[in-house]
């Protein structure tokens, strides 16, 4: 859906997404679309800036016909506006079970009223852990193996954009310093927009000094910022590079792989998501930094 406003459609000049002239009388009464209705980003302001409590935009969303919200500002009190707005009697419970049966009927399974069982979810982490390794690229760009010793290794992550309704210590790129912090000698150092310059230096020294570096970044296109890195990040990366033999690990588009040439080695997991992060890590202790 977008967050448009169809005078000619809903005269209230109610956006789409929370329209139900639009949703209920035109999509599912009128044309007899059966699937589920998705929102667009909830992070732009027409829709989250509309209401004032989540428990209004939950009712709003789900009165309107919508099944499925896309990328709410905070997931955890969006699930908490849904609760809320139907154990208020603002949304009936039984509109709730005809979106879940629709969610369902994506992932191929069927959908009782009142149905509480789980989904699989061991095996769908399953499912997402061997994707994660299948999906690493990964090339060695210079001649000779990248060794740890005694010096220890240095990952440094540059983010270059903090997600809109993220909390602090809910990120998931600190996915890596947890993975790290099992490993024997290794250094994790996040940089971000808003660090200071004397943070990239101390991560520029840490680097140089170092038995093994990774310089992890993630860059991905989103609707909320430009893409790519900061200045003073690729300048950072790129003399880490020209310092040393490090690897670049890439958490999103491949196109930042060509930015780097001096890269002792590349690797570029499509993702940020933890798997992705783990399989990224795993496959670059193991092939380029073994002892």
């Amino acid at each position: 859906t977008a967050h448009v406003a169809y005078p000619a459609l809903d005269p209230t000049g109610a956006p789409a997404t929370v329209s139900r002239p639009i949703l209920h009388d035109l999509l599912r009464t009128r044309l007899g679309f059966q699937g589920a209705v998705i929102t667009d980003s909830l992070i732009m302001g027409a829709v989250r800036e509309r209401y004032a409590t989540e428990i209004d935009r939950a009712a709003a969303l789900l009165n309107a016909g919508v099944d499925i919200v896309l990328d709410p500002w905070d997931p955890p009190a969006a699930v908490a506006g849904i609760v809320d707005a139907v154990h208020s009697g603002l949304v009936a419970e039984s509109r709730l079970d005809d979106a879940i049966a629709r969610i369902a009927a994506l992932r191929g399974h069927t959908y009782a009223a009142g149905d509480t069982a789980a989904p699989d979810v061991p095996a769908a982490h399953a499912l997402a852990e061997r994707v994660s390794r299948q999906a690493l690229l990964s090339r060695q760009m210079t001649q000779g193996p990248l060794r740890r010793d005694a010096s220890g290794e240095v990952w440094i992550l540059l983010n270059p954009f903090i997600r809109p309704g993220q909390r602090p210590g809910k990120r998931p790129e600190q996915r890596l310093a947890d993975i790290l912090k099992a490993v024997p000698g290794a250094t994790y150092i996040e940089l971000g927009p808003d660090d200071e310059e004397r943070h990239y230096e101390q991560a520029l020294h840490h680097a140089r000094a170092a038995g093994a570096v990774v310089v992890a970044m993630i860059v991905k296109p989103a609707a909320w910022h430009a893409f790519g890195l900061p200045q003073r990040m690729a300048a950072l990366a790129a003399s880490v590079f020209a310092a040393r033999p490090a690897v670049l690990a890439v958490l999103g588009s491949p196109q930042m792989l060509d930015a780097f040439p001096d890269a002792a080695a590349h690797v570029c997991a499509f993702s940020d998501v933890p798997v992705a992060q783990q399989a990224a890590a795993d496959h670059i202790r193991n092939t380029y930094l073994h002892s």
